[in-house]
Protein backbone atom coordinates (compact mmCIF):
# COMPACT_ATOMS: atom_id res chain seq x y z
CA UNK A 1 0.00 0.00 0.00
CA UNK A 2 3.00 2.34 1.04
CA UNK A 3 4.20 1.75 -2.59
CA UNK A 4 0.66 2.76 -4.22
CA UNK A 5 0.57 6.03 -2.44
CA UNK A 6 4.18 6.51 -3.31
CA UNK A 7 3.56 6.11 -6.63
CA UNK A 8 0.55 8.35 -7.08
CA UNK A 9 2.12 11.38 -4.91
CA UNK A 10 4.92 10.97 -7.99
CA UNK A 11 2.43 10.75 -10.52
CA UNK A 12 -0.75 13.38 -9.25
CA UNK A 13 1.26 16.43 -10.30
CA UNK A 14 1.64 15.49 -13.99
CA UNK A 15 -2.01 13.58 -14.17
CA UNK A 16 -3.51 16.61 -13.02
CA UNK A 17 -1.09 19.05 -15.27
CA UNK A 18 -2.42 16.89 -18.16
CA UNK A 19 -6.05 16.94 -17.26
CA UNK A 20 -6.02 20.95 -17.56
CA UNK A 21 -4.50 20.46 -21.12
CA UNK A 22 -7.55 18.03 -21.78
CA UNK A 23 -9.73 20.54 -20.97
CA UNK A 24 -8.00 23.63 -22.67
CA UNK A 25 -8.02 21.78 -25.88
CA UNK A 26 -11.67 20.64 -25.17
CA UNK A 27 -13.07 24.11 -24.44
CA UNK A 28 -11.05 25.97 -26.81
CA UNK A 29 -11.89 23.68 -30.07
CA UNK A 30 -15.65 24.20 -29.03
CA UNK A 31 -15.63 27.50 -28.83
CA UNK A 32 -13.93 27.63 -31.99
CA UNK A 33 -16.90 24.79 -33.22
CA UNK A 34 -19.73 27.32 -32.35
CA UNK A 35 -17.98 30.05 -34.27
CA UNK A 36 -17.43 28.08 -36.86
CA UNK A 37 -20.59 25.87 -36.39
CA UNK A 38 -23.18 28.54 -36.49
CA UNK A 39 -22.29 30.84 -39.56
CA UNK A 40 -22.16 27.46 -41.64
CA UNK A 41 -25.28 25.87 -40.41
CA UNK A 42 -27.23 29.17 -41.04
CA UNK A 43 -25.62 29.31 -44.13
CA UNK A 44 -26.72 26.18 -45.33
CA UNK A 45 -30.33 26.45 -44.85
CA UNK A 46 -30.56 30.07 -45.75
CA UNK A 47 -27.25 31.14 -48.34
CA UNK A 48 -27.60 31.65 -51.37
CA UNK A 49 -26.68 28.44 -53.38
CA UNK A 50 -23.05 28.98 -53.79
CA UNK A 51 -22.86 29.31 -50.36
CA UNK A 52 -24.87 25.95 -49.19
CA UNK A 53 -22.60 23.94 -51.32
CA UNK A 54 -19.09 25.30 -49.89
CA UNK A 55 -20.70 24.95 -46.52
CA UNK A 56 -21.55 20.90 -47.59
CA UNK A 57 -18.70 20.76 -48.93
CA UNK A 58 -16.85 21.85 -45.57
CA UNK A 59 -18.95 19.59 -43.50
CA UNK A 60 -18.81 16.81 -45.89
CA UNK A 61 -14.94 16.82 -45.81
CA UNK A 62 -14.66 17.34 -41.71
CA UNK A 63 -17.13 14.43 -41.13
CA UNK A 64 -16.10 12.00 -43.94
CA UNK A 65 -12.15 11.57 -42.88
CA UNK A 66 -11.14 10.64 -39.90
CA UNK A 67 -10.05 12.85 -37.27
CA UNK A 68 -6.99 11.35 -36.63
CA UNK A 69 -5.68 11.91 -40.20
CA UNK A 70 -6.80 15.38 -40.01
CA UNK A 71 -4.98 15.56 -36.99
CA UNK A 72 -1.85 14.43 -39.16
CA UNK A 73 -2.30 16.55 -42.08
CA UNK A 74 -2.47 19.57 -40.13
CA UNK A 75 0.34 19.00 -37.62
CA UNK A 76 2.75 17.09 -40.30
CA UNK A 77 1.74 17.88 -43.60
CA UNK A 78 1.12 21.54 -43.25
CA UNK A 79 4.51 22.25 -42.80
CA UNK A 80 5.46 20.81 -46.06
CA UNK A 81 3.71 23.91 -47.45
CA UNK A 82 5.30 25.75 -45.25
CA UNK A 83 2.44 26.50 -42.46
CA UNK A 84 3.83 25.68 -38.96
CA UNK A 85 1.88 25.19 -35.66
CA UNK A 86 2.49 23.63 -32.20
CA UNK A 87 1.20 20.83 -31.25
CA UNK A 88 -1.78 23.02 -28.99
CA UNK A 89 -2.56 24.84 -31.86
CA UNK A 90 -2.78 22.42 -34.29
CA UNK A 91 -5.38 20.47 -31.75
CA UNK A 92 -7.27 23.66 -31.58
CA UNK A 93 -7.24 24.34 -35.27
CA UNK A 94 -8.27 20.01 -36.13
CA UNK A 95 -10.62 20.04 -33.64
CA UNK A 96 -12.12 23.22 -33.86
CA UNK A 97 -12.27 22.56 -37.31
CA UNK A 98 -13.70 19.12 -36.95
CA UNK A 99 -16.75 20.38 -34.40
CA UNK A 100 -17.65 23.09 -36.28
CA UNK A 101 -18.52 20.89 -39.20
CA UNK A 102 -20.71 18.32 -36.47
CA UNK A 103 -22.17 21.51 -34.63
CA UNK A 104 -23.07 23.24 -38.16
CA UNK A 105 -24.84 19.78 -39.24
CA UNK A 106 -26.77 20.20 -35.45
CA UNK A 107 -27.81 23.32 -36.32
CA UNK A 108 -29.12 23.17 -40.10
CA UNK A 109 -31.15 20.10 -38.39
CA UNK A 110 -32.56 22.21 -35.62
CA UNK A 111 -33.42 25.09 -37.88
CA UNK A 112 -35.21 22.85 -40.44
CA UNK A 113 -37.12 21.34 -37.65
CA UNK A 114 -39.33 24.55 -37.22
CA UNK A 115 -42.04 25.38 -39.45
CA UNK A 116 -42.03 28.21 -41.43
CA UNK A 117 -44.76 29.63 -39.65
CA UNK A 118 -42.80 30.05 -36.60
Amino acid sequence: MQEFLELLRNIFPTLVQGTLVTLRIAVVSLLLGVVLGLPTGVARVYGAPWLQRLARGYITLFQGTPLLIQLFLVYYGLPDLGITFDRLTAAFITLGLNSGAYQAEYLRGALQSVGQEQ
